[in-house]
């Protein structure tokens, strides 16, 4: 029991390494001047699809560090620069033995996030139903990764499909007023 305590804190050490990959990435993004879904398009991989702002760019995995334990499935970026800091999606994946629900993959999330990031806050936890038809919920919290890193608000999701579990994120500024379209944007995420 000890030696899989053990396996799954440095699974999420390294889920948390590979998040951080989000600071790395450029850009602020705002995709409208409108709260709604429009001006989103879909992007579909082999086990999954969600859709993101139409404007924003693809980031090629050659152009990210290589996690060690997490795969990097997507990632994206936006073309609008505001602030010297990154606001961008990234959707991670590690193969799994069993279906997992979203709820249970974001508390084991939860549990590492907490003593891995400063200043780290709960702003929201609420249960979603995806396009899928399946359930799941949205966190968003804000903190930092490091005291030279900005406070970021971070919005996060997780869906098992098949044999891989998913865990999506979308930094965020903390200035935003409202975070309603962004977790839209997960809402969209479903397995194919």
């Amino acid at each position: 029991m000890n030696m899989v305590f053990n396996s799954n804190i440095i699974k999420m050490k390294y889920l948390i390494t590979s998040i951080s990959l989000v600071f790395l990435l450029s850009s602020c993004f705002w995709w409208g001047d409108s709260a709604n879904q429009s001006g989103l398009r879909l992007e579909a991989r082999d086990w999954f699809k969600i859709q993101v702002p139409s404007s924003w760019q693809e980031i090629q995995s050659e152009d990210l560090p290589v996690p060690k334990q997490w795969s990097i499935e997507l990632a994206f970026k936006s073309v609008s620069e505001r602030q010297w800091y990154v606001n961008n999606i990234i959707v991670l994946s590690e193969v799994s033995e069993n279906k997992k629900s979203s709820i249970s993959l974001l508390k084991k999330s939860l549990i590492s996030l907490k003593k891995e990031i400063q200043e780290f806050e709960i702003l929201s936890q609420k249960e979603v139903t995806f396009t899928d038809e399946s359930s799941g919920e949205i966190i968003t919290y804000s903190g930092r990764y490091n005291s030279s890193t900005p406070r970021l608000v971070y919005v996060q999701t997780a869906m098992s499909c098949e044999w891989k579990d998913y865990f999506i994120t979308l930094s965020l500024a903390e200035s935003l007023e409202s975070y309603d379209r962004y977790e839209y944007i997960l809402e969209t995420f479903s397995c194919q």
